[in-house]
């Protein structure tokens, strides 16, 4: 059972169907649990914006009521008391209340017109003392009527009552915000997350979580702690005995709390102004089984795919082999020498049918083979033979010799490439006395390529004896060169020129190739820049040469492709800019030494690495 193909198969299926669960496990899990924390943390800061906008509202109207009876603060007590009372009697979310000053005893304030729900005096817990320090202030407490057993929720905005400087008594508008804040604290949460509601204090006045409510974020000193307990603005909340630690995560308004040996992510919109702030927190827990769950859903997902691959490889493998088991018989037969075995086709046999198909064709492609096997030789002999000759006529391209001569120095390399190619170059002393050089480059490789640059460096040459001139002699080589080539689309780039020793004078032509280059004798460089078209192309006798002055000591520079399209193993090219800048930098003085110099550089960048294209250099200085 463990030698059959059918239990292999099996094995090998079911352990790549199981790759990616076994990875979704040790992986994926991570993922699932950051992208469940910044889901959550969306939802927090949401639910946090979103009922903040409620508060804010009756914080609106609460402040506006008050800033509507601002004016009352210049009468005396008793003016206040009757106005107030009037405002009062019209209506409204929001109840005006004085209280009045002095303080009766330590913390209370009594009531100067009617009673807040009953109330006769306030007792201090932190709200009314901001209003004394700092003239005005907001804040929310509980309050317990005189009919009511249970205490309610107010919001409260304070302005400070002064007469000649002094403080006489503190006008409240207030709103009871109890059945909005059971409404806003219910209304819509996810089932996770946790709202609270806190005062000036940072304590929990109410929440969906019953546990949290006389809890508080911030230390508050015991004076205080007794103050506000016995004040009754926590109604019937008892104070914790220590405030839940705060650690913020780095993410402003985010921070992590324990409470009751769980992890909480909490986010908290305070803002001092309002006098109490909300905070929306979930348990770390929670976010866990969030992912959890998210986990088990791609777990079950593979689960299947799991299952149904394994049944699937079982009864396909059963299916699959027997075509394979002919298929290895017949192979076998060949390995020992029979080839004339051939592969049946099987029912059902599919790729297996293919497979055996190709093994057939492959039996009769070898014995094909064999038969043309003297054949290959023979044409890689004759393919030998080829480049040999193109070897030949490459040497016959780079054998022309300028007589010396006291004037100038000429100097020039050839480095050969991988292949055959068709660069070449062309220097020599016409009758006049003018120096004619030029170096070119054919389209492709092969014998073709230099036959055909033998073509143009030989009509250049004949013409530019004829009429010592670069426009004639272009226009002529093109023309002659197009009536021979114009089907087979092959195309020799050149680069020319005429120095006139009398004039000084370099007249130069580009046909598609790459700008030759003039250093001159304080150092400087002149590259050649001309855009003329390709030998070879269109017909045309439009040939507009330039014109350059040279001086002593001054030297041209021509060159083909292969030296700056050559790439060294960080496939990197040898560049224009890199020829220009070596001009530049190093002390080549004669057209032999830029030679030599520019041929150790390509040796050096090019290391080991075989090249594409073959390089032309020609040097010529003027003496």
């Amino acid at each position: 059972m463990r030698k059959s193909l059918t239990f292999r198969i099996f094995l090998a299926h079911f352990f790549i169907l199981a790759l990616p669960l076994y990875l979704a496990t040790c992986v994926f899990f991570q993922h699932f649990y950051l992208r469940a924390l910044k889901s959550a943390r969306l939802d927090l800061t949401e639910m946090v914006q979103y009922k903040s906008l409620a508060f804010d509202a009756l914080e609106s109207i609460s402040t506006q009521a008050l800033y509507d009876t601002v004016y009352l603060l210049g009468n005396s007590m008793e003016q206040i008391k009757q106005q107030v009372s009037e405002l009062n009697a019209t209506g409204g979310m929001t109840t005006l209340s004085v209280l009045q000053l002095p303080i009766t005893f330590e913390g209370n304030y009594t009531f100067l017109n009617e009673q807040l729900y009953g109330m006769k005096e306030f007792i201090g817990g932190g709200g009314v003392e901001q209003v004394l320090m700092k003239g005005t202030a907001k804040f929310i407490r509980y309050v317990t009527p005189a009919s009511l057993r249970e205490p309610i929720l107010l919001f409260f905005v304070g302005q400070l009552i002064e007469k000649q400087n002094n403080a006489i008594g503190v006008l409240l508008a207030s709103a009871n915000i109890q059945q909005s804040t059971n409404k806003l604290l219910s209304q819509g949460d996810p089932e996770y997350v946790s709202l609270a509601l806190l005062n000036q204090n940072s304590v929990v006045l109410a929440s969906t979580n019953p546990a949290f409510e006389g809890q508080y974020f911030e230390s508050i000193p015991l004076d205080i702690k007794e103050r506000l307990q016995a004040s009754g603005s926590l109604g019937n909340l008892t104070l914790a005995e220590h405030h839940i630690k705060q650690d913020p995560t780095g993410d402003k308004g985010f921070y992590d709390f324990v409470f009751q040996n769980r992890k909480f992510l909490a986010y908290r919109s305070h803002n001092p102004d309002l006098g109490f702030s909300l905070v929306a927190f979930i348990p770390k827990d929670a976010l866990f089984m969030l992912a959890i769950r998210q986990f088990l859903w791609i777990y079950i997902a593979y689960f299947i795919v799991l299952v149904t691959g394994i049944l699937l490889a079982y009864f396909i493998s059963r299916w699959i082999s027997k075509p394979l088991q002919e298929l290895s018989y017949v192979m076998g037969q060949a390995h020992e020498g029979n080839l004339q075995a051939r592969f049946r086709s099987q029912t059902l046999g599919y790729e297996f049918n293919k497979l055996g198909y190709l093994f057939n064709k492959t039996l009769e492609t070898l014995l094909h083979n064999i038969k043309q096997a003297e054949e290959e030789r023979l044409k890689k002999e004759t393919y030998l033979r080829e480049v040999e000759f193109g070897r030949e006529v490459q040497k016959n391209l780079l054998s022309i010799r300028v007589p010396k001569n006291d004037t100038f120095e000429l100097a020039s390399i050839y480095l050969q490439a991988k292949d055959v190619g068709g660069d070449f170059y062309c220097a020599e002393q016409l009758e006049s006395g003018k120096i004619w050089l030029a170096v070119g480059d054919a389209a492709g490789k092969g014998i073709s390529s230099c036959l055909y640059s033998l073509a143009v460096r030989s009509l250049m040459r004949s013409y530019s004896r004829l009429y010592e001139d670069i426009e004639e002699t272009l226009h002529l080589t093109n023309r002659c060169f197009l009536e021979q080539t114009a089907d087979t689309g092959m195309f020799v780039t050149t680069l020319v020129g005429i120095f006139d020793p009398q004039t000084y004078f370099l007249t130069y032509y580009s046909c598609g190739h790459v700008p030759g280059i003039v250093k001159h004798k304080d150092g400087s460089i002149t590259i050649l820049e001309h855009s003329g078209m390709a030998l070879g192309l269109l017909e045309t006798d439009v040939f507009h040469a330039d014109k350059i002055k040279l001086s002593k000591d001054d030297v041209v520079i021509f060159y083909t492709k292969g030296l700056v399209e050559a790439v060294n193993e960080k496939n990197q090219y040898f560049s224009h800019r890199r020829v220009k800048e070596l001009l530049q930098q190093r002390k080549w003085m004669s057209a032999q030494e830029i030679v030599n110099g520019l041929n150790l550089e390509y040796q050096q960048f090019i290391a080991d690495l075989q090249q594409e294209d073959e390089v032309v250099v020609l040097a010529f200085k003027i003496l």
